[in-house]
């Protein structure tokens, strides 16, 4: 005998090969298949052999990836023990994974990358052949630079976000010039929102005159300005202010004139304005334009606090006193919801990169892993160590391996990339379940019953559902339950509820159950490798994460929970009908929106409103809201108009649409198509003041002022009724 050999290797074919390749050197080897039985098995040895300092093994043949204690943990434990013995770790992931991973280990261990000729490990392991080295002379400054994600484009997105805020108001405000024509009033809730926004021309040539006495201020007419505003006198007071001022807090103009300016502000920012009127009273104050305060107001209820932007013009009399200063208030709730989702769109490119970089490593172990014993037993083979009956077998089923890890990591491209699409038909899902079964019982050993429950009423349920692939995620539930149950029994349970539009499916077993260790995270890409015993590492890692996929793809729900008594029980539930869950699933986005609305999250409602229209093009309130939406956030207009218009054509009886289509006419001056929708919106309701006001505005535009004032006369009746 040579010598003795230790492998800790959790894949049986390649074990075998090594085995075979060193037997026949004269090596005596010990094969483990997870960390912990190899570290024990190294103890023992060490405890029978305490005088050799080099170890009581020639050589220790490590995988990187196992169960239990990985590689570099078994590593770490031999050179505790026995700091001169001999480590090669054999492994299929990438070379800079492995050496990181090594940078922590006492002394230098040798690499040799799977796949790999046995012919190469037996010269390396008889000094003919000296392969490379980890776990020395890999700085940690390196292991940084290896682990750094450089993010210009997203450091970009966020820098210009930041100068957009300090930009929307000296910056834009010394491009506005003219004046404010009058703008149609939209239908609640979002009425305010369109308003705040400074779309039209004159605020800067407006609020940078400077009287020279202490009177001339009150001779500019704040009403004209198309941005919130008010003048603050040198006792904190608001002079004057325009209706956008005052919608923007929740109140009236009378309501805030004579009210003090600190009433308005949070707590956080009461600071802010006692500085600010500070410098009312003082001689020789700053006259020049302040470009930009930031604080948080407050609705005058108090329910609501936003970010805002001040930007002052201080007003002096003849005698050079600051008596006064000219405020534009900007909110700040959008620009700042753009600097979080710029952040946030940081962060997730931040975790997609890291989850790429470890799927990448995995994925490479995972393709290069069934090459090495392919490669072992056709050299065992030509060497005569072993039949070519045997070879070829072995051959085979990992070629089959490969070839269903190729097919899994294609599946997962094609639903990364979205592009995972399903074909659905009506099927009788319990005879489905039934056939996938039956096709599964040569598998199931003596000590393991197979058995399916539904109701008989249920024998020819049929559910909206792609065959092909719910087939595969039964056949992957049933496949891990037979791996997993040597003795007791596999249930598979499917019960329908017609009033939820659902059907649940349960595949219960009796067997291990699943690691608390690996649960929360089950669903997940490779979540089952190297965890729990040597079973886990047998399949793929990618079947339970496709299959959730699939269940999503089917607007199902998939989870997993151990059973008290043992085992594991796998729900999956799936609608009966596809089309009824297009229209229960449009109405819940629809009222998710609302709810965002509520809370003037206007941004994020209108997601919920897009998606509900896609998936029940005939939801006209969702059409609507959508429509409103886009108003509110001053986007585009035509769009706006054909939201409106689906709207319409949905429920021709919507009043609220027809105006606010009527509204949106009249802003891209098509006079005559807007005064139609006025009159259709009060055809159908005829107490409706804004119609009625919207409808006067235009007639007065258009030069009928005796029909004008019939129409505004007619919206103050009904705003007084």
């Amino acid at each position: 005998m040579k010598g003795k050999i230790l492998i800790a290797e959790d894949h049986d074919s390649i074990s075998e090969t090594y085995k075979l390749m060193l037997d026949a050197q004269g090596y005596e080897v010990t094969v483990t298949a997870d960390g912990d039985e190899c570290i024990k098995k190294f103890d023992e040895c060490v405890r029978t052999n305490p005088q050799k300092p080099e170890g009581p093994y020639n050589l220790v043949l490590l995988d990187y990836h196992l169960p239990g204690k990985d590689g570099i943990d078994i590593a770490r434990h031999i050179l505790s023990v026995a700091p001169s013995q001999r480590i090669l770790f054999a492994s299929s992931y990438p070379v800079d994974v492995i050496r990181k991973s090594a940078a922590s280990l006492p002394n230098a261990v040798e690499l040799l990358v799977k796949p790999f000729d046995l012919n190469d490990l037996t010269n390396i392991v008889t000094g003919q052949k000296a392969p490379e080295t980890v776990g020395e002379g890999y700085s940690e400054e390196k292991a940084v630079q290896d682990n750094r994600i450089e993010l210009p484009a997203m450091q970009t997105m966020q820098t210009m976000q930041t100068m957009q805020v300090n930009a929307i108001g000296g910056g834009m405000m010394n491009a506005i010039s003219g004046s404010m024509m009058e703008q149609p009033q939209i239908q609640a809730p979002f009425e305010n929102k369109a308003e705040n926004k400074a779309e039209s021309s004159g605020v800067n040539s407006h609020m940078t005159q400077t009287p020279t006495t202490q009177d001339s201020h009150h001779v500019l007419n704040l009403d004209e300005m198309p941005a919130p505003c008010c003048r603050v006198d040198d006792t904190a007071l608001i002079d004057d202010c325009n209706e956008l001022l005052a919608n923007l807090v929740g109140s009236s103009k009378d309501e805030l004139v004579q009210t003090s300016l600190l009433e308005l502000v949070d707590s956080s920012s009461i600071l802010v304005i006692e500085r600010i009127l500070a410098s009312l009273g003082s001689k020789n104050a700053q006259t020049s334009s302040v470009d930009s305060e930031n604080i948080i107001l407050k609705r005058k209820d108090c329910s609501i606090t936003f970010p805002a932007a001040l930007h002052i013009k201080p007003i002096q009399n003849s005698f050079g006193r600051t008596v006064a200063c000219n405020i534009i208030v900007m909110d700040q709730t959008l620009a700042h919801m753009k600097i979080e989702q710029a952040q946030k769109d940081k962060d997730e490119l931040v975790r997609k990169e890291r989850l790429k970089d470890e799927f990448v490593a995995v994925a490479s172990h995972e393709l290069r892993t069934p090459i090495q014993p392919i490669l072992g037993f056709a050299l065992l083979a030509k060497k005569k160590l072993m039949s070519e009956e045997k070879a070829w077998d072995g051959v085979l089923r990992e070629a089959r391996k490969l070839q269903q890890l190729t097919n899994d990591i294609l599946d997962v491209s094609k639903i990364e990339s979205g592009n995972l699409n399903f074909t659905m038909r009506k099927e009788k899902i319990n005879l489905l379940l039934d056939s996938l079964a039956e096709s599964l019982r040569s598998e199931i050993g003596k000590n393991t019953s197979l058995t399916v429950h539904y109701e008989a009423a249920d024998v020819g349920l049929e559910v909206e559902l792609d065959r092909s692939r719910i087939g595969q995620v039964i056949n992957n539930l049933l496949s891990n339950s037979i791996k997993f149950t040597e003795k007791g029994s596999i249930t598979i349970q499917s019960k329908s509820f017609p009033a939820e539009n659902k059907v649940e499916v349960l595949v219960i077993d009796t067997g291990k159950g699943v690691s608390e260790e690996i649960l929360p995270y089950l669903f997940e890409k490779f979540a089952t490798k190297g965890h729990g015993d040597v079973q886990n590492n047998k399949g793929t890692g990618l079947g339970l994460f496709i299959s959730k996929a699939i269940v999503k793809g089917h607007r199902g729900e998939i989870s997993a929970f151990n059973n008290k008594d043992g085992g594991a029980t796998f729900s999956i539930t799936l609608p009966i009908s596809q089309t009824q869950q297009d229209a229960t699933d449009a109405d819940a986005l629809n009222v998710k929106g609302m709810n965002l609305v509520s809370t003037q999250q206007v941004r994020a409602a209108l997601q919920y409103f897009e998606q509900a229209v896609k998936l029940n093009p005939n939801h006209s309130k969702a059409w609507y809201n959508k429509g409103m939406s886009l108003m509110s956030l001053g986007e585009s207009k035509d769009d706006a108009l054909h939201c409106f218009q689906k709207a319409i054509e949905i429920n021709p009886l919507d009043a609220e649409a027809w105006h606010n289509k009527g509204a949106i006419l009249t802003i891209l001056e098509r006079n005559s198509e807007a005064l139609m929708c006025y009159d259709r919106a009060l055809e159908l309701k005829p107490g409706y003041g804004k119609a009625w006001h919207n409808k006067g505005h235009l007639l007065m535009k258009m030069g009928n002022k005796r029909g004008a004032k019939e129409c505004l006369k007619n919206a103050t009746d009904a705003g007084q009724r």
